[in-house]
Formats: structure tokens, C-alpha cells, sequence
């Protein structure tokens, strides 16, 4: 518990402004809307290989293609209703994950364990998009909304694998929508695939900044892990 109140902490203390205009900013749980029309996710650069999991590198055209329709009119309700006045694209990654073995089902690997994203920049906010729909066998990610995450922590539920308090947990399976998600205030946790499947998405981390993207920054941000506020704090 410490530990997690230590971050939210420090965060907060990071970003004061956004914090105070949030306050009193009754933002949503999550949303759906309409999906990427500009990604191909046949394309890819590279990819960094992991035990359980592959990120995908997306060129920087497909970057430059989704920075554009992001801030499109498309959008622009759904960040006013997250209260993001300037969206920034600070991570984009393109992941598979599949299968755990036996001996590491029961371990947290790719954030299979139930959590918040307590290190992201206050305001902060989620896209993820599925290439194609998916099936319950392939591990779809798993979340509840803020209001049943707190309930959670009343139980001093911060992080594990089964809820403190029983939750109605929703599945994002569906390829025809994009999720935006408040991942530091809703507890979700990557599907586990079943019997050798595996599970493809699109996530990007968006911020509220005063700025425009750098391409070669982004592109180069996917060979590493996801970028916080704490990270860019201490390194």
C-alpha cells in the first residue's frame, strides 16, 4: 500500500496543474469509439522477442498516419470528455501475447495480475485496438470501472490476481471499436491465452501536453519498455 500511495503521490505532485483542473472533472471510466481506419498492422520494422510476448515496430509513416487521425474531428468529443485539451502521443506499441506455460501461469508476466497504471502522468488515458475480434480462448484484457476499483482499495486491493470485491469485469473483444480507458483509475489486466493461443493489440499512451510529436522519438520509444512520469522523474 505504501508503495502505491508513494506514486500516485509523487505523480500528483509532478503534474499540480492538471491534477487541481481535474478535481472537480467527473471524467468516464472508459469509452468505445470508432476504430483506426489508418493502421495497417501487417506493416512492421522490427520486433523485440520476449519468453511470453513480441513488440511489433510500426514505421514512422504508420505513426505520422495515426498522430493525424488522432487529432482529427473524429476524436475531439472523446478527449473533451476525458478532459485532455492537448493530446499528445507520448507511446505507441504493437504487442502479441500468448500463452503462459504451466510452471509461470500463476506469475504476473506481461501485467496479467490485476492493477492500476499508478505511474502515468495524471490525466493520462489508454487507446487500445484489436486487429481483428477476438475469442475469450485468446486472452482479451480484462478491466472495471473506476467506481468498483475503489471499492477494491477500500479492501486495500492494489494489486493481484482476484479481486477483493466482486466487480463486473468487461472484456475488450471486439476489433470494431477502439477503447479509451482511464488506466489509473480503472483496475484491469491483460487476458491470459488459452491452449497456445495468442492475442494481438494496438495501445497507445496519450498525455495532456502543449506540444508537438518528434517521430524519430516515438519510433525509437518501441524498443524499449512503456514510458511514466516516474521514469522520466529518475532517469
Amino acid at each position: 500500500m505504501f508503495i502505491w500511495l508513494l506514486k500516485r503521490l509523487i505523480t500528483i505532485l509532478i503534474s499540480p496543474y492538471i491534477t487541481l483542473r481535474s478535481i472537480f472533472f467527473n471524467k468516464p471510466s472508459f469509452k468505445y469509439s470508432e476504430p483506426f481506419k489508418s493502421v495497417d498492422f501487417s506493416i512492421m520494422m522490427d520486433r523485440i522477442d520476449d519468453q511470453y510476448s513480441t513488440r511489433f515496430v510500426l514505421p514512422k509513416s504508420v505513426l505520422e498516419d495515426l498522430i493525424h487521425e488522432l487529432k482529427s474531428e473524429k476524436y475531439h468529443r472523446i478527449f473533451k470528455d476525458f478532459n485532455i485539451k492537448n493530446p499528445f502521443v507520448n507511446y505507441v506499441v504493437l504487442y502479441e501475447t500468448r500463452t503462459l506455460s504451466e510452471l509461470d501461469a500463476n506469475k504476473s508476466i506481461y501485467a496479467n495480475h490485476w492493477h492500476t497504471d499508478d505511474s502515468l502522468d495524471v490525466g493520462s488515458l489508454k487507446i487500445f485496438q484489436l486487429p481483428k475480434t477476438i475469442s475469450p480462448s485468446e486472452g482479451p484484457m480484462e478491466f472495471i470501472n473506476k467506481e468498483n476499483t475503489k471499492l477494491n482499495w477500500k479492501k486495500f486491493f492494489f494489486r493481484g490476481r482476484f479481486l477483493s470485491y466482486k466487480s463486473q469485469i468487461f472484456n475488450y473483444t471486439q476489433s470494431n471499436k477502439a477503447l479509451f480507458l482511464d488506466a489509473r483509475s480503472c483496475m484491469h489486466k491483460a487476458g491470459v491465452p488459452e491452449n497456445d493461443n495468442k492475442r494481438t493489440m494496438l495501445m497507445l499512451q496519450i498525455i495532456d501536453r502543449k506540444k508537438n510529436e518528434n517521430i524519430d522519438e516515438l519510433y525509437n520509444k518501441q524498443y524499449h519498455k512503456e514510458p511514466t512520469a516516474l521514469k522520466r522523474l529518475f532517469i
